[in-house]
């Protein structure tokens, strides 16, 4: 493995140094923008199944959004290729797909603890109806004892 500094050691720093931006303004870079609300992820997926990452991206106060890139040496090629609507559209556009797969896998891990849930409760049931002990039953389900009791009359013991 080598020793030293990584290549990209300043998009590093800059990365690292992007989480203090919460609640700070960019004018001391001459833009008259909004403070920052929130940094938001910047491996936003493409449709070809690949990902396209950019520097920083940030939420600002007014919702509008504003992708920063860092240049080691800028020129006015740098300055133009992110100055256009048609590259902010496709920032949100991948942003939108980032958070519908998030609540996609939110909505999934809930339905799994809800599953989860589901049978605890039917073994407690089982349980419960074959004369085994509430704390035995607790133990062994992982539910409360208002859950216990709920199932218990439910049950009819």
């Amino acid at each position: 493995m080598p020793s030293g500094i990584t290549h990209s050691n300043k998009d590093v720093m800059f990365k690292v140094l992007s989480r203090n931006y919460k609640d700070k303004s960019f004018a001391v870079y001459g833009l008259d923008l909004p403070r920052v609300k929130q940094l938001l992820p910047t491996n936003y997926p493409a449709v070809t199944a690949t990902e396209i990452h950019a520097e920083n991206a940030f939420l600002l106060e007014d919702g509008s959004l504003l992708v920063l890139e860092y240049e080691s040496n800028p020129g006015k090629k740098d300055f133009w290729k992110y100055n256009r609507r048609e590259y902010s559209k496709m920032v949100k556009r991948w942003i939108k797909i980032t958070k519908v797969a998030r609540l996609f896998e939110e909505e999934k891990i809930e339905a799994v603890i809800e599953n989860e849930k589901t049978v605890r409760k039917q073994i407690a049931r089982e349980m419960l109806a074959t004369g085994d002990d509430i704390l035995k039953v607790m133990l062994i389900t992982r539910l409360t004892r208002a859950e216990v009791d709920e199932l218990r009359v439910s049950v009819g013991v």
